[in-house]
């Protein structure tokens, strides 16, 4: 039986010094990571601008057109704004989850996958938040 350990070549070394596994001589450096935390910090910026602007807008009188919201609060027989709070945190919860499975992901494909999820979620909450803006200042 061959002998295992940091001199039989069977084991790659970990450390985050540069050049080493996870540092800089890696195609899978930190600048992808900290992509990751700018997408995860904007998603959770953008859910909570549209968790306050949405109330803002009911607060004037606006009606609620978010049917996930209008559904889940018939379903479960909740008000309005606990529906909103509750989607909000598994949103944000979703975009914290997503985002360690791609600094976790041993590929590109894998992390390209979580940029793209986050990307497109940041965007539409985005989108979402300068929409309520709009109906609150129109």
């Amino acid at each position: 039986m061959g002998k295992l350990g940091p001199s039989s070549g069977s084991l790659r070394s970990f450390d985050s010094r540069p050049g080493g596994a996870l540092g800089q001589g890696s195609s899978f450096g930190g600048g992808s990571n900290q992509l990751l935390g700018v997408l995860v910090l904007s998603n959770i910026a953008f859910n909570l601008t549209d968790m306050a602007t949405t109330l803002f807008a009911l607060g004037k009188g606006l009606q609620e057109g978010n049917t996930l919201v209008l559904g889940m609060s018939a379903a479960l027989g909740l008000n309005i704004f606990s529906s909103l709070v509750i989607l909000k945190i598994l949103f944000m919860a979703g975009a914290v989850v997503v985002a360690l499975i791609g600094v976790r992901s041993a590929n590109k494909t894998g992390r390209r996958m979580a940029v793209c999820y986050l990307l497109a979620s940041a965007s539409l909450f985005y989108v979402v938040s300068l929409n309520n803006l709009f109906w609150i200042l129109a």
